[in-house]
């Protein structure tokens, strides 16, 4: 690639690469869910149970099923408290008074003034959770995956 060329296709991948952190919000959860178990899938099922350990880490849990598969289970159960920081904002307030004058006359005169204003965002909890459980047969190869939770994707 010619230097110019080159950096032009730099920027245009990191442009689609924001474009496609900002789409998230507009994507519908269906298809997010769609796209997010095609991942998974594509990336362990089929592949060795070693394949699957070596990207997460060894499994939280496992279990033999009756038929002598295994299912590997990778939880994620956090709470988390945000909130409850401060800020200061400004806010210019008009105030009219009467004037009067001393030949008796009355004016309306107006004030304006700004006065700093403390806002406090309110506190507030999430519980987040994610299970994602492997099936792996017994040959050692992943043939299966089901996940549940807030958290997953």
């Amino acid at each position: 690639m010619t230097g110019g060329f080159r950096k032009t296709f730099l920027i245009a991948v990191a442009l689609a690469g924001v474009a496609g952190v900002a789409a998230c919000e507009t994507i519908p959860y269906e298809e997010r869910v769609a796209a997010y178990e095609a991942a998974v899938r594509q990336r362990f099922v089929g592949q060795s149970a070693d394949t699957l350990v070596l990207a997460l880490g060894p499994p939280e849990s496992t279990y033999t099923l009756s038929d002598g598969r295994e299912m590997f289970q990778y939880s994620l159960d956090e709470t988390r408290t945000r909130g409850g920081d401060s800020y200061t904002t400004y806010e210019t307030s008009t105030r009219i008074r009467e004037v009067r004058a001393p030949d008796g006359s009355v004016s309306q005169v107006e004030d304006k003034i700004t006065v700093p204003v403390v806002r406090t965002n309110p506190v507030y909890t999430e519980h987040r959770t994610c299970s994602r459980r492997f099936i792996i047969d017994q040959n050692d190869v992943v043939q299966d995956f089901a996940w549940e939770g807030n958290a997953c994707f």
